[in-house]
Parts: C-alpha cells; structure tokens; sequence
C-alpha cells in the first residue's frame, strides 16, 4: 500500500475527509495573503520613496520662490526710486512747459 492511499483510506474511514479540505483551503489563503502582504510592502516601499522625492522638489520651489520674492522687492525698491525723481521733477517745474515749433517755410518763420 502506497502513501497516498493509506492518506485515502484514512480519510474514508475516520470521516474527517471535510476537516483535511478546509486545513487545505486556509494553506492556500494564507499563501495567497503572503504574496499580497509582500506586494503591499514593495508598493509601499516605492510610495515612500517618491515621496522623499516630492519632498526635495518641494525644497527647491521654495527656495526658488523665495530668490523671486527677493528679486521683486528690488524691483519695487527701484520702481519707488523712480517715481520719487519723477514726481520732485514735476513738482520742482511749477509751470507746464511745452515744445515751441518753429516751421521754416521758404524764407518765412511761421
């Protein structure tokens, strides 16, 4: 008599053949949850990652906003220089002053 049917004639006999299928379904579950849980952990593994990644971008956008605001505020410094001159140029003119043409025609001034 072979492994196998001793395994059979068991089963047959002791009548615990269902108590031997579900023991062989829950192997099978927990194998297939084993892979899924690896997979969630590589999955997992790579979210975390890129997320480092997003995180050293978002360093550097900030840093280069940053450098802008800094630009722009010197810019705006620049802008008040000038209309400060503008406005003690105008001021300082109490009078408008306007452009005299003087149109040579032939020999006469107009």
């Amino acid at each position: 008599m072979t492994f196998s049917n001793v395994i059979v004639v068991f089963l047959l006999v002791s009548g615990d053949w269902w108590l031997v299928i579900f023991t062989g379904m829950l192997a099978l579950i927990g194998f297939l949850q084993l892979l899924v849980f690896g997979d969630q952990a590589i999955q997992l593994r790579r979210t975390v990652q890129t997320a480092l990644g997003q995180s050293e971008d978002m360093k550097k956008t900030i840093a280069e906003a940053s450098r802008s605001a800094t630009a722009m505020e010197e810019v705006a410094k620049h802008i008040e220089t000038s209309s400060a001159a503008a406005t003690a140029s105008v001021s300082s003119i109490r009078q408008q002053m306007r452009a005299h043409l003087c149109p040579i025609i032939g020999g006469a001034i107009y």
